[in-house]
């Protein structure tokens, strides 16, 4: 069934998508991800709806599959949505991945924040334990942005080092 999904995408032929669609709505983890490979692949402008729904999908692997056909579709230049950033996708995939590239979600940043959300509802317990160790370090980084801005803002609260650092009066 797998195989059979992932060759309806090939073929490119538009009249598979109902049952792509009905396959991407699968209980079978699987059966989801292969769809949204095989959705990924046919060239309608109906698919991208649906590729971003899969961006929900409890498994990792069926988000990062709509991840990469949607930056697929960004760089060709053909995905109508303009509020999914390159970033925020690219988060979906290098965490949907076997091999999962953490540091990359870190290296993403805040961008990054809502796929890791997602992963911390993954249907894989490990996912989730990985997912909950990197939202911690975001929220490290994030809290250490916020206190390195307010100690400058409190600094700055003297007279004398605004005018040694340009900001005051002369």
């Amino acid at each position: 069934m797998l195989f059979l999904l992932r060759e309806l995408g090939n073929t490119g032929d538009t009249q598979a998508l109902e049952l792509l669609r009905r396959a991407a709505s699968s209980e079978d983890r699987d059966l989801r991800q292969a769809a949204a490979l095989a959705l990924g692949k046919l060239e309608t402008a109906e698919v991208e709806q649906d590729l971003i729904s899969l961006l929900q999908d409890s498994f990792r692997g069926t988000r990062a599959a709509a991840a990469e056909a949607l930056i697929d579709r960004k760089d060709r230049g053909v995905l109508a949505s303009t509020e999914l950033s390159r970033d925020y996708l690219a988060a979906f995939v290098v965490s949907g991945q076997q091999l999962r590239d953490w540091a990359a979600v870190v290296r993403i940043g805040e961008a990054a924040r809502l796929a890791l959300e997602l992963a911390l509802k993954d249907d894989d317990p490990v996912v989730r334990r990985e997912a909950l160790q990197v939202k911690r370090v975001l929220d490290f980084k994030a809290n250490l942005r916020r206190r390195r801005s307010s100690l400058g803002a409190r600094l700055m609260r003297s007279r004398i080092l605004r005018s040694l650092f340009g900001r005051g009066k002369r």
